[in-house]
């Protein structure tokens, strides 16, 4: 019996009573049982409360993330809207650049000026490398570049819409550079042409009436066929010669039949010739602006009347005065 245990169960009248006999083996065994059940539920529960605590710490990290991301984001946002203007005012520039072109084009047209070619990046114009570079260049005679897409994806083109600012910029510098060379040569291009006009006759000497044009005609003293090398303006005796253009007088004096006569040397191959003057305001050497007077009309030399025989001359040739009336 030493080796059996009894349990005795009474109901809580006391008027039952049940008994329950088992080994003392049965016993230790029932005890180690319990005893692994509850390390293994004890063991178990740590596993479970460590995975929890690094479930807990993953959450926090995802929701960190989350926060840097949706920050990321936005900040992203905000760099692409700043692209987007930035490449709309670029879009912008190449529509004044377009319009400045088209304007000096207009110029050089009225001007009669030829258009220039420029060197951009070292490749010379004149070369087939070059004439390809400036095809693909805008604002140096080639087409417009297709525009920058300001609307593509946030995240899928945002380094595809950074590449293509980048190279609207470049191709921005390069056709304002070559737009503020081709504008620097059309000024002093225009400057030097200004300059010119005023060495160029393109006024009336005198007010009056052309009596005689210049070419073949029939002389009024011999009858005969002549070649008139100018024309001949018709004008109250004492009335002013003007010079029709910047110069330096060459020669003031009596000349045979033209009588008194003023020449003056214009440059750029060009010479006037003022005739039949009653009299000379001006000596050898002196330097006269456009409009000065120069001379009193008269009918001095042969001559049938008050008059001034006026003659261009180009590069030592007579051509026509009535050309060069622009007044």
């Amino acid at each position: 019996m030493r080796d059996k245990i009894s349990f005795l169960m009474l109901t809580h009248q006391g008027s039952h009573t049940r008994q329950l006999v088992t080994s003392r083996k049965t016993i230790r065994i029932l005890s180690f049982t319990g005893v692994g059940v509850l390390i293994g539920i004890l063991v178990l529960g740590g596993y479970i409360l460590n995975d929890y605590s690094r479930l807990k710490k993953s959450v926090a990290e995802i929701q960190s993330l989350e926060k840097q991301i949706s920050t990321q984001k936005a900040a992203l946002a905000g760099q692409h809207r700043q692209i987007e203007a930035f490449t709309n005012k670029i879009n912008l520039l190449k529509e004044e650049l377009v319009t400045l072109r088209e304007y000096e084009s207009r110029v050089r047209e009225i001007s009669n000026i030829k258009d220039v070619k420029i060197d951009i990046k070292g490749v010379k114009p004149d070369t087939e490398a070059g004439a390809e570079k400036r095809k693909d260049d805008f604002g140096v005679g080639g087409p417009l570049p297709e525009d920058i897409d300001t609307k593509l994806n946030l995240e899928e083109k945002h380094s595809r819409l950074i590449d293509r600012m980048h190279l609207q910029a470049d191709q921005l510098k390069q056709a304002s550079l070559a737009q503020t060379e081709k504008a620097k040569e059309l000024i002093n291009t225009l400057l030097k042409k200004k300059k010119r006009m005023a060495f160029t006759p393109s006024i009336r000497p005198v007010n009056g009436t052309i009596t005689s044009k210049f070419g073949h005609r029939r002389s009024a003293f011999s009858g005969k066929k002549e070649f008139h090398k100018g024309c001949d303006i018709g004008a109250p005796k004492g009335a002013p010669i003007r010079a029709t253009a910047d110069g330096m007088v060459i020669f003031s004096g009596r000349r045979s039949s033209f009588g008194n006569v003023v020449v003056i040397d214009h440059g750029y191959g060009y010479s006037t010739l003022y005739a039949h003057v009653s009299k000379l305001l001006k000596k050898k050497g002196d330097w006269v602006k456009k409009k000065e007077v120069i001379a009193l009309v008269g009918s001095t030399g042969r001559s049938t009347g008050p008059h001034v025989h006026y003659e261009v001359h180009k590069h030592g040739d007579s051509v026509n005065p009535q050309k060069y009336f622009l007044n």
